[in-house]
C-alpha cells in the first residue's frame, strides 16, 4: 500500500508538472521558485498530518485508529476498527449483517433481525405482560406470563391442573377431562344425542331424558307408573317394581320355591302356592286333604279325623286307650299301652291287591303284611266276609262298606274270609247275615267301618314274655299262679304259704350263710326249663349273652357280724357256668340286674366267688347259669364256705404255732420257704384228720391249672420228733390228707408246707386246713 500511496504521488506530481508545462529532469534541480527541492503537496502515510489529513499514522492499515486515507477511524467508514468494532459494513442499516453502531446483530439489541419475532432491546422481559421476551420471542399461551387475552397461564400443557394448556381456567366443554368431569369431548358434548358426553360434562345416563344405547326409554323422570320406569326399561313383572296390578315385585328376589317370597307371577306368597311360607307348617299346592298337608296348609296329623294311607285308623283324637291309638294305629294287646276301646265304630283302610283277573281292590289291613291267601275279594253271599275282616282286627262285624270299582267275574275269585288269615288272626266267615251289601260282581272293598268289640287290658308291656309281670293276653300276674315272674319274683310254688320255701310274696325264703370257718354244700341242675336272662361278663362290667338259662339261691346272713365267704360252683365234667352274686330282688333284664360280683372259669370246671364279704343281716342271691345257650350243664354242686381264722406269717417254729380248734378251717398262705406250725389238742385213743386243700373242699385246683401242692409233717408235744407225714393223701393228687390216732392226751403240732422241703414256690398260694376228728 505504501507504495500505492508513493505511485499516486508520483501521477499526482507528474499531473502538476505538466500543468505548469514545467518537466523535471533527471538530475535537474528544482524550479526556480523552489528552493533546495524542498518545496511540493501534502503526502498521506508519510507520519505527518498535513493539510487535508485527519490523521497519518504512517501506514497504510485500515484497521488501526487512522485508515489508510489518513482519516480518524469511525463506524460505517467501512472498515472495522479493531478493538472498537465487531464490523463495520459502511452503512446505517440495522437489519443486514452489521448494524448502525458497528455491533454483531444479537437479541436485545433492539433491531429485530434474523428469526426474531421481536426485540425492543432492554425492554424485553420474561415476567412483564405482552412484553417481547428475553429471547426475542413474542408473548405467547404458555410462557408463563399471563399476557393479554390470558386468563391464567402456568407455563406448562396439563390439562388437569388449574391452567389449561388454552390458558383458561379448567371448564365442562373445553374438552379436556379435568375434576370431577366422566368426560368431555368439547362441542360435541349433547343433551339430545343418544350415547353423548352431556353438557354438564357427565356421561350418558338412565334417567337423563336420552334414550341410549341398552336403553329401551329414558323419560327422565323418576315416576315408577308412567311408561317407562327408572331402570329405563318398559314396565314388566319381575323387575323390581311394583306396577299396577302387581302385588308384589323384589325383583330377582322374586321365587316360586323360596318361603314368603314375592311369586314369580308378582302375586303374594299364599297357602296353596306350593311353598311352605310363614305361619305354614306346609303348601303342597293342592286342595286334597287326603294326603299329608291340608289345603289350609297344616300337616296332616293322626287324630285330625281323616283317615290316610298311612294310618290304619283316625278317630279323631290324640288318646291312647282306645281302639285307635295316638300313632293311628289299632289297639292290640302287645303294643304297649293298656287300652280301654271305647264303643262306636272305627274305619279301616284296606290295602290294594290284585285278583286272578288283573282287577285290584282293598281287602284286609293289618299295619304290617298279610300272610295267607290275601285276595280275599266280596260278593254278594250274605255270610259277608267283611265280617271276617271286621273280627280279626278286633272288632264286632262290618257296620258298612266302601266299594272299589273292580271288575271280576262274579263268584269265580271270591273265597270266604275263612281262607283269608292276617297277623297270625284267622278270618272266619260271619254267621250275621248282612244282606245291606251292594255289590256288583267283581267289586272289591275299599273301607270297613267296623264296630268297635270292647276290652280291657289290665297292662301290656309289648312282649310275650309269660316271666314277667304281664301275660301274653295282658292280664296281670299274681303270687301264686305258680309262673315266676322276673323282678317281681323270686319263686312262685301255686300258693301264698309261706315256710315251704317259698313265701306268701312269692320270694324265695333265703337260707342261713354259714358261720366263720363252716361250710355248706348244696346241689342244683340247669336245663332248658329253666327261665333265661342276659347274663353279664364275670366281671359285671355288661350285659353279654341273651338266652341263658339260670338257678337262684337266696341267701341270709343271720350272724351278729359280716361274713367273709367263698363260692365254689362244680359244674358237670365237660361243661362250662358262670357264678354270679347280685343284689336282691334279681332281675333278668340289664341294667337292673344288680351285679355285685362274678366268675367265669376256675380249675378244670368249675367258677369260684373268692372272698366275698355279706354285711350282718344282709341277704344276696347267687345265680348259676349256662356258659352257653342251650342249659347244657345238668346237675352242678354249689360250696359256700364262710372264712375262719386266718394264718399269718410268724407261726415258722412249734414255739409260735398257731392254735387250731376241731373242726376248724383255717385260711393259710404259702409263699417262698413258708413252713406254717399249728397246734391242736388231742386225747389219748381218739384219731383224728388233718386235711389241706385249695379252691373247693375235695380239690386242690386253684384256677388256671395250678394247685396248692402241700405236704402235712405231724409232731409230738415236743414240737420236735415227727411223729407222721403225707403228701398227697387227699384228693387229685395234690391235697394231702393225714389220719392219725392220739398215744396220749396233749398238745400236739403239725406243719404245713410246699409238697418238698425245698424254698421255692411258683407263686403265693391260699390253701385251707382242717382237723377233724372222725
Amino acid at each position: 500500500m505504501r507504495r500505492v500511496k508513493f505511485l499516486g504521488l508520483a501521477v499526482l506530481l507528474l499531473a502538476a508538472c505538466g500543468e505548469q508545462g514545467e518537466q523535471l529532469a533527471p538530475g535537474g534541480s528544482g524550479g526556480s521558485g523552489g528552493a533546495g527541492g524542498s518545496g511540493g503537496g501534502a503526502l498521506c502515510g508519510n507520519g505527518v498530518v498535513e493539510a487535508g489529513e485527519s490523521c497519518d499514522d504512517g501506514n497504510d492499515v485500515d484497521g488501526d485508529a487512522c485508515t489508510s486515507g489518513c482519516e480518524v477511524a469511525r463506524c460505517g467508514d467501512g472498515f472495522v476498527h479493531e478493538g472498537a468494532e465487531a464490523c463495520d459494513d459502511g452503512n446505517d442499516v440495522d437489519t443486514d449483517g452489521c448494524t448502525s453502531t458497528c455491533a454483531l446483530p444479537a437479541c436485545g439489541d433492539g433491531h429485530v433481525q434474523g428469526d426474531e419475532a421481536c426485540d425492543h432491546g432492554v425492554a424485553n422481559s420474561d415476567t412483564a405482560a405482552d412484553a417481547c421476551r428475553s429471547d426475542c420471542t413474542a408473548a405467547r399461551c404458555g410462557d408463563g406470563v399471563r399476557d393479554t387475552g390470558e386468563a391464567c397461564d402456568d407455563a406448562n400443557e396439563d390439562e388437569d391442573d388449574e391452567c389449561t394448556s388454552l390458558c383458561q381456567p379448567p371448564r365442562c366443554g373445553d374438552g379436556f377431562l379435568q375434576g370431577d368431569e366422566a368426560c368431555d369431548d368439547g362441542e360435541a358434548n349433547s343433551d339430545q344425542a343418544p350415547d353423548a358426553c352431556r353438557t354438564d360434562c357427565a356421561t350418558p345416563a338412565c334417567g337423563d331424558g336420552v334414550a341410549d344405547s341398552g336403553e329401551a326409554c329414558d323419560d327422565g323422570n323418576d315416576d315408577e307408573t308412567d311408561g317407562c320406569t327408572t331402570l329405563c326399561a318398559a314396565p314388566r313383572c319381575g323387575d323390581g317394581i311394583l306396577h299396577e296390578g302387581e302385588a308384589c315385585d323384589d325383583g330377582a328376589g322374586n321365587s316360586n320355591s323360596r318361603a314368603d317370597a314375592c311369586r314369580l307371577n308378582c302375586t303374594a306368597p299364599s297357602c296353596g302356592d306350593g311353598v311352605a311360607d310363614s305361619g305354614e307348617a306346609c303348601d303342597d299346592g293342592n286342595d286334597d286333604d287326603s294326603d299329608l298337608c291340608l289345603r289350609s296348609c297344616t300337616l296332616a296329623r293322626c287324630g285330625d279325623g281323616i283317615l290316610r294311607s298311612t294310618e290304619e285308623c283316625d278317630d279323631g283324637n290324640n288318646l291312647d286307650g282306645d281302639t285307635c291309638d295316638s300313632a293311628c294305629l289299632l289297639t292290640f294287646c302287645g303294643n304297649g299301652s293298656v287300652d280301654t276301646p271305647l264303643q262306636g265304630t272305627v274305619t279301616v283302610v284296606t290295602p290294594v291287591v290284585t285278583n286272578p283277573n288283573g282287577a285290584t281292590g282293598h281287602v284286609c289291613h293289618d299295619g304290617a303284611s298279610c300272610s295267607g291267601p290275601c285276595n280275599l275279594y266280596v260278593d254278594r253271599d250274605p255270610q259277608a266276609p267283611e265280617h271276617g275282616i271286621c273280627q280279626a282286627l278286633g272288632h264286632r262285624r262290618a257296620v258298612s262298606v266302601v266299594w272299589g270299582s273292580g271288575v271280576g267275574a262274579d263268584d269265580e275269585v271270591m273265597p270266604q274270609a275263612a281262607n283269608w288269615s292276617c297277623d297270625g288272626y284267622a278270618c272266619e266267615a260271619s254267621d250275621d247275615a248282612d244282606t245291606t251289601d251292594d255289590c256288583d260282581a267283581g267289586e272289591m272293598l275299599d273301607t270297613i267301618v267296623c264296630e268297635r268289640m270292647p276290652f280291657v287290658e289290665a297292662c301290656d308291656d309289648a312282649n310275650t314274655d309269660p316271666y314277667d309281670a304281664c301275660t301274653p293276653g295282658c292280664t296281670a300276674t299274681y303270687c301264686g299262679d305258680g309262673v315266676v315272674h322276673n323282678g317281681v319274683e323270686t319263686c312262685d310254688d301255686g300258693n301264698t304259704v309261706g315256710g315251704d320255701g317259698c313265701s306268701a310274696t312269692c320270694m324265695r325264703e333265703g337260707r342261713s350263710l354259714p358261720a366263720p370257718g363252716q361250710r355248706l354244700t348244696l346241689t342244683g341242675s340247669l336245663d332248658a326249663n329253666d327261665a333265661v336272662w342276659e347274663r353279664p361278663y364275670e366281671d359285671c362290667s355288661r350285659s353279654w349273652i341273651t338266652g341263658m338259662h339260670y338257678e337262684l339261691h337266696e341267701f341270709t346272713n343271720d350272724t351278729a357280724a359280716e361274713l367273709l365267704l367263698i363260692f365254689t360252683a362244680e359244674w358237670a365234667p365237660g361243661t362250662d357256668g358262670y357264678l354270679h352274686i347280685v343284689d336282691p330282688p334279681f332281675n333278668p333284664v340289664p341294667p337292673i340286674y344288680n351285679c355285685l360280683a362274678g366268675d367265669d372259669d376256675y380249675g378244670a370246671s368249675g367258677s369260684q366267688i373268692f372272698a366275698y364279704t355279706v354285711p350282718a343281716g344282709s341277704s344276696i342271691t347267687v345265680v348259676a347259669s349256662d356258659g352257653a345257650p342251650g342249659g347244657q350243664i345238668g346237675a352242678y354242686t354249689l360250696r359256700i364256705f364262710a372264712i375262719g381264722a386266718l394264718e399269718m406269717d410268724g407261726n415258722e417254729a412249734a414255739a409260735e404255732a398257731m392254735p387250731i380248734a376241731l373242726d376248724e378251717i383255717v385260711t393259710g398262705m404259702i409263699l417262698n420257704g413258708d413252713k406254717d406250725y399249728f397246734a391242736f389238742q388231742a386225747t389219748a385213743g381218739a384219731t383224728y384228720s388233718i386235711e389241706t386243700w385249695s379252691g373247693a373242699p375235695e380239690s386242690c385246683a386253684v384256677g388256671n391249672g395250678s394247685s396248692a401242692d402241700t405236704r402235712i409233717r405231724l409232731y409230738d408235744t415236743d414240737g420236735v420228733t415227727e411223729l407222721a407225714t403225707d403228701d398227697n393223701g387227699g384228693l387229685a393228687s395234690a391235697c394231702s390228707l393225714l389220719t392219725w390216732t392220739a398215744p396220749s392226751t396233749g398238745t400236739y403240732y403239725f406243719r404245713t408246707q410246699y409238697t418238698d422241703d425245698s424254698d421255692v414256690w411258683e407263686s403265693i398260694i391260699p390253701y385251707f386246713v382242717e382237723v377233724r376228728s372222725p
